[in-house]
C-alpha cells in the first residue's frame, strides 16, 4: 500500500464515519427550524447545513461536527510532527504554540470572524495535546512527574480564575484555552481510577463512548429544536425528556448504521 493510499483510506474511513450520520440529524433539524418553523427557506437551509452561517453569523448548532472534519484534516500534520526527530517536549511545544496561533491569529486580524468561530479554535490545543497524549498511551508510556505537574498547573489556572492576578491571564489567553487545561486534568483524574472503577461502570462508560458522536448530535439537535418551540430545557423535566428522547434516536440510528453497513 502506497502512502498516497494510506492517507485517502484514512480520510475516506473518517468521512463515512461523520457525514452520514451528520446529514441523518442534522437535514431533519434544519427542516423544522428553517422551512416549518421560521419558514427562511431553502437558500438558508442550505448555508445551515453547509457551515456558511456558522462563519457569517456565528450559528453554532453542529459546530463540533466540523471542527472534527477540520481536525481530521490536520492530523497528518500533527502526525508528523509527532514523528519527527526532536524530543517529546519539543513537539510538544511546536504542537502548543501552533494551537495558540490558531486560536490567537484570527482573534487579532478577523474579530468579527473570530467571534463567530471562537468556540471551534478554542478545541484545536485540547485536540493536539490529545494527539500527543495519544502516542504516548500507543507506546505504553506512563504519565512522569513533570507532566503531572502541567496537568495540575493547568487546573491551578481554571480554578485561580477568581483571583485578580490570574483572571488577567485568563481573559489574556481566553477562557476556552484555559478550559482545555481544565478537562485534561479530568480526564487524568478519571485514568488514574479507572481501574478503582467498578467493572459495570466501566461497560457503561465504554458503550456511551462508542455512540458519544451519535449521542452529541442527537442531543443538541433536540434540545435546541425543544427550546425553539418553547420547551426550556434549562426545567429539569424537560432536560430528563431530553436526555431521553437523544438515547432513543442515538439507539435508532445506531441501529440503522448497522444495517446499511450488513446490506454493503
Amino acid at each position: 500500500m502506497t502512502k498516497d493510499s494510506r492517507v485517502r483510506y484514512f480520510f475516506q474511513k473518517r468521512l463515512k464515519r461523520i457525514l452520514p450520520t451528520y446529514l441523518t440529524v442534522a437535514v431533519p433539524y434544519w427542516i423544522a427550524v428553517d422551512i416549518v418553523c421560521k419558514q427562511r427557506g431553502w437558500t438558508v437551509f442550505a448555508a445551515d447545513i453547509s457551515f456558511v452561517t456558522f462563519f457569517a453569523h456565528g450559528t453554532r448548532t453542529f459546530w463540533y461536527v466540523l471542527f472534527i472534519g477540520l481536525a481530521y484534516l490536520t492530523y497528518p500534520a500533527v502526525y508528523k510532527v509527532l514523528h519527527t526527530k526532536h524530543t517529546e517536549y519539543f513537539q510538544l511545544v511546536v504542537l502548543i504554540m501552533t494551537a495558540l496561533l490558531i486560536q490567537l491569529l484570527p482573534k487579532i486580524i478577523l474579530p468579527e470572524l473570530y467571534s463567530n468561530i471562537e468556540i471551534m479554535l478554542g478545541r484545536f490545543l485540547i485536540f493536539f495535546i490529545g494527539c500527543w497524549c495519544g502516542k504516548k498511551i500507543y507506546q505504553n508510556e506512563l504519565i512522569n512527574n513533570k507532566e503531572k505537574i502541567g496537568i495540575f498547573f493547568g487546573a491551578g489556572l481554571m480554578l485561580g480564575d477568581c483571583l485578580p492576578i490570574t483572571r488577567r491571564v485568563v481573559n489574556k489567553l481566553g477562557y476556552r484555552i484555559l478550559m482545555c487545561f481544565w478537562g485534561i486534568f479530568l480526564l487524568y483524574c478519571l485514568a488514574a481510577n479507572l481501574k478503582k472503577i467498578p467493572q459495570r461502570i466501566r461497560w457503561i462508560l465504554q458503550r456511551f463512548g462508542n455512540a458519544s458522536y451519535e449521542l452529541y448530535l442527537t442531543h443538541v439537535a433536540i434540545r435546541a429544536f425543544m427550546n425553539l418551540i418553547g420547551i426550556r430545557t434549562y426545567y429539569l423535566q424537560n432536560y430528563i425528556l431530553c436526555v431521553l428522547v437523544s438515547l432513543l434516536l442515538t439507539s435508532i440510528i445506531i441501529k440503522l448504521q448497522r444495517m446499511m453497513i450488513r446490506a454493503t
